[in-house]
């Protein structure tokens, strides 16, 4: 048999099969094309319709006369028909999305960053899915919106202690400790803590919180949330007590190096 024939014949076999190949891949090509538009892309711009729908939903409620009424029924309802817990701290749109989604902490948290920028930005729940488009997605406000947060949290502990320092010079009340206290806790720690409870009238100081440099910090974040609660009064009002308290501090240092010499 010609070789030469045979050649031909394996070679044309062989670019019929890169032919099919080719053939089958642009097919599927074309039915992953169609998939990415008609579920990825459609079903993303429909998640993002849904939380336009959950932020005007959450509009509704912040002026609702009721709604700690509201709240307290939707997270009755979650734990109770859906085995769904909510913290008492956590926040009403989290437990409106949750109630709304049934999702897990995790997603909810997604969801409720995304619409709580939205919020803060002004943007009407109509143009939010442009706005979540335009910031890469609800995964990357919530990256953006962490880093912030984080920020948020140690400003808030950095004043909180800037006003126990001011209040050193002026506490609530003074008592001389149990000796027998001493020892309990490290000694890398600036702050005591103590259990009180209430009776009658009065509070009755019955132990002390063996501390810890984590605990400390732990026990300032708590009381930062307090504090800071409105974080521009908090600012101004606490830079300003903190001025004077470095003022008086300057003067008493100033008296005492002059009576020294």
């Amino acid at each position: 048999m010609n070789t030469e024939i045979i050649k031909n014949e394996i070679e044309s076999d062989i670019t019929s099969i890169a032919k099919t190949l080719i053939g089958r891949a642009d097919d599927l090509a074309f039915e992953h094309e169609k998939f990415h538009t008609n579920y990825v892309v459609a079903g993303r711009i429909a998640l993002y319709e849904l939380l336009g729908k959950i932020y005007t939903l959450s509009l509704e409620l912040d002026r609702a006369m009721d709604k700690a009424e509201q709240v307290k029924i939707m997270r009755s309802v979650l734990i109770e028909k859906y085995g769904i817990r909510t913290q008492d701290n956590t926040h009403d749109l989290t437990v409106l999305v949750r109630y709304i989604t049934r999702a897990d902490r995790k997603t909810a948290h997604v969801y409720t960053r995304a619409i709580q920028s939205a919020k803060e930005s002004g943007v009407k729940p109509e143009n939010i899915v442009g706005f979540i488009e335009y910031h890469g997605g609800i995964e990357r406000i919530r990256v953006a919106t962490a880093r912030y947060d984080e920020d948020l949290v140690d400003k808030k502990i950095e004043l909180t202690e800037k006003l126990l320092t001011v209040m050193t010079n002026s506490p609530i009340a003074r008592f001389v400790p149990d000796k027998k206290w001493d020892s309990i806790g490290d000694q890398n720690y600036i702050y005591d803590f103590y259990i009180s409870t209430k009776v009658g009238n009065e509070n009755c100081l019955i132990a002390k919180i063996p501390s810890s440099s984590e605990f400390e910090r732990i026990a300032i974040k708590q009381l930062s949330k307090y504090v800071c609660e409105d974080m521009d009064f908090a600012q101004k009002k606490i830079s300003e007590l903190y001025g004077q308290y470095r003022k008086e501090r300057l003067k008493q240092a100033n008296n005492s190096d002059a009576m020294k010499s």
